[in-house]
């Protein structure tokens, strides 16, 4: 019995030797198991009594993902993997130990759940200055990071915590980000500021005027319409619409805004008016010279205050301090002309008129003498348009000081410091010597260049070259646009980067003719290459068109601009531009000398 109980006992101390009870521990993984995606890091620790083990882990297909040998130091071993951001979902086995010792385990590896990217209200496009932009995540608890400089969001950047105001041209980046999922893709959001209309202005200004005035309102933004009301209410865009000169017969104010698509609404207008005494007589001028005169018209003005004397379509602006005292003046018109014309290259437009007034001298300070003729009848192309003067001991027509000329409505002005017999004069222009440019002969747009070269609206360069595949920039497509539609120069817009500009002024010409707005406030960009779809903008302001929606025969009209794509289907239905013979506009494209030349062109032939 003794000796039974010795040989149990002996076996018992080779089992404890040979397989001591702290071989192997359970493996540790983390993250548990859920939290593992594609891309993850797995930590894989746990104890043993070996001085290293062996680290296999096995994909779901049974392949080895990995195999490290791992030291133990006090009795504790650890190792960490990535998994590879394409690796398989499933079940991943993981095997720790030597020979017969080991310990196993498995882990899920599931798809990864990514936050729903960032989006923006309002959408990209065109908005007013001031404008707040929210950024929301479809993920409930997601944390946005955003950029405004261009660059690409990480979480190091601006955590969104509050509306972004827009008050220039930007383009916010941002992205969603939560804890265990992975961060949303990159959202993009682009704002141009929208252009303000500019605000009506009324001829006469305020002030007294004779009963029966008629008052014209009018825009610099061209395709504005105006709206108006003259009961003391400020307007909107459900007031009156101004469609013909407003009658003044007795006191009242004038109010008015101005709106165009794609704009914001201008700031209101007013204008006050009040009546002043006035008589009609058909008594013959006075004048020198005149002979079989209309009816006539004569209107008290005050030579300290000033004021509007108006008959017909003939408008003559006094300012304060014009002349000493009070003055009676007369506007008739002059029905016999014989004898007045001597240049055969010049040729009257509408009426001669002669005004007068019951005061002897000239003025202290030059008066504004505006006529209006029949647009049908100008041809800006062939002749020069000017208010003139009649001097009766020379028989010479004489143009006035600061001429203007609008040849959307057939208004034209000038200043004189006298009065006489005016009219409106057309003076033939010198045909210009033919450019003949070396390197447009068979190009696709040949007539297209040397007629708008021929205008005089565009040149080529010193050594006689045109380069019609060269792009042009914004400041020279403005520059070309102003001298192809003969419009004056005008405004004193100044952009940041327009100040000292060779441009300048052409600039702030199509600025004063609601042609441009720039990028913003402060940037027009003038030596950037224009696009394809800035100019269709611009055209279509210039040649007053109003914006359409039909783009169905471009290939690529979802690559236009929400802004743009009003002017692209206006010039399309217009036939000013059909596209690539792929049907493609290409929007976007830096636009060719030719391309350029060729819509305006063809915009100039409506």
């Amino acid at each position: 019995m003794r000796k039974r109980t010795s040989m149990l006992s002996l076996i018992i101390v080779l089992c404890v030797a040979l397989f001591p009870g702290t071989l192997l521990a359970a493996v540790t993984v983390s993250p548990v198991t859920g939290s593992i995606h594609p891309g993850s890091p797995i930590n894989i620790t746990g104890t043993s009594d070996l001085s290293q083990v062996i680290i296999k882990v096995y994909r779901p297909d049974h392949s080895i993902l990995y195999f490290n040998v791992a030291k133990v130091e006090s009795g504790v071993y650890n190792d960490t993997i990535t998994l590879g951001a394409n690796e398989a979902v499933g079940t991943y086995q993981i095997q720790v130990g030597q020979g017969e010792q080991i310990s196993t385990t498995s882990v899920e590896v599931t798809a990864a759940l990514i936050v729903a990217a960032p989006t923006a209200s309002p959408a990209s496009g065109v908005v007013a200055s001031g404008t707040s932009v929210t950024l929301s995540s479809a993920t409930e608890g997601a944390a946005i990071y955003y950029t405004v400089d261009g660059s690409n969001p990480t979480r190091n950047s601006l955590l969104y915590n509050a509306p972004i105001v827009v008050s220039s041209a930007v383009t916010i980046k941002a992205i969603a980000v939560h804890a265990g999922m992975v961060d949303s893709g990159i959202m993009s959001a682009s704002y141009t500021i929208r252009g303000i209309t500019a605000a009506p202005t009324a001829s006469p200004a305020a002030g007294a005027v004779a009963s029966g005035t008629s008052v014209t309102l009018s825009s610099l933004t061209q395709g504005a319409a105006i709206y108006y009301t003259i009961d003391g209410s400020n307007p909107t865009r459900s007031s009156t619409l101004y469609s013909a000169p407003i009658i003044i017969s007795s006191a009242q104010t004038i109010k008015a805004i101005a709106v165009h698509e794609g704009m914001a609404d201008s700031g209101i207008m007013s204008a006050s008016y009040s009546i002043t005494s006035s008589s009609n007589s058909n008594a013959s001028n006075s004048g020198a010279g005149q002979s079989g005169p209309a009816a006539s018209s004569e209107t008290d003005i005050s030579g300290s205050t000033g004021g509007v004397a108006e008959r017909n379509r003939v408008k003559v602006q006094f300012p304060s301090n014009v002349i000493s005292g009070n003055m009676k003046v007369k506007i008739e018109q002059v029905t016999d002309t014989a004898g007045l014309l001597k240049n055969p290259q010049t040729i009257i437009v509408g009426d001669v008129y002669s005004i007068t007034k019951d005061k002897p001298g000239d003025f202290d300070k030059s008066v504004t003498i505006t006529m209006f003729v029949d647009v049908t009848k100008l041809d800006i192309s062939k002749y020069s348009y000017a208010i003139h003067w009649f001097n009766e001991a020379t028989g010479e027509w004489v143009i006035l000081d600061n001429p203007k000329i609008n040849p959307t409505t057939g208004e034209i002005s000038g200043d004189v410091n006298h009065f006489t017999k005016f009219a409106v004069l057309a003076t033939e222009k010198e045909a210009p010597a033919k450019t003949v440019l070396k390197d447009i002969k068979g190009h696709w747009a040949e007539k297209k260049i040397q007629q708008l070269v021929d205008l005089g609206a565009i040149t080529g360069y010193p050594d006689g070259s045109f380069l019609p595949n060269k792009t042009i920039t914004r400041a020279e497509f403005v520059q070309v646009l102003i001298k192809a539609f003969a419009l004056e120069q005008q405004g004193d817009q100044l952009f940041l980067d327009t100040k000292g500009h060779w441009a300048a002024k052409q600039i702030s010409t199509a600025v004063a003719n609601g042609i441009v707005t720039g990028y913003d406030a402060d940037h027009f960009g003038p030596n950037d290459p224009i696009t394809r779809e800035q100019i269709a903008l611009m055209i279509m302001r210039a040649a007053e068109l109003a914006p359409e929606t039909d783009l169905s025969a471009l290939t690529d009209k979802d690559k236009i601009s929400p802004w743009a794509q009003g002017s692209v289907a206006a010039l399309v239905k217009a036939g000013i531009i059909t596209g690539y013979s792929d049907g493609s506009f290409r929007p976007l494209n830096s636009a060719t000398r030719a391309e350029a030349v060729t819509m305006i062109t063809n915009s100039l032939e409506q």
